[in-house]
């Protein structure tokens, strides 16, 4: 027998309903705005904020390779 477990989710910048609540699109938006004002301020101390267009291109092009793959059943360069 499977038995759900709930999990609740946990966000990097505090939120007045913690994590009794499923995050959705304001929440993620509030989030990644947080993210963007402490690294602009410095507040984040050496620690991750807002991922970089660059990244963000490279994890699409990694996404992509992978579904290639899975559907050749194939390797896939990821230049």
């Amino acid at each position: 027998m499977h038995i759900p477990i709930r999990m609740g989710f946990q966000v990097p910048f505090p939120t007045s309903t913690g994590s009794i609540f499923e995050p959705c699109f304001s929440d993620c938006f509030l989030q990644m705005l947080a993210a963007y004002v402490a690294e602009r301020e410095g507040f984040l101390d050496g620690r991750f904020g807002c991922v970089t267009p660059e990244e963000a291109l490279m994890s699409h092009i990694l996404f992509n390779a992978a579904l290639k793959s899975h559907k050749n059943k194939s390797v896939v360069d990821v230049v």
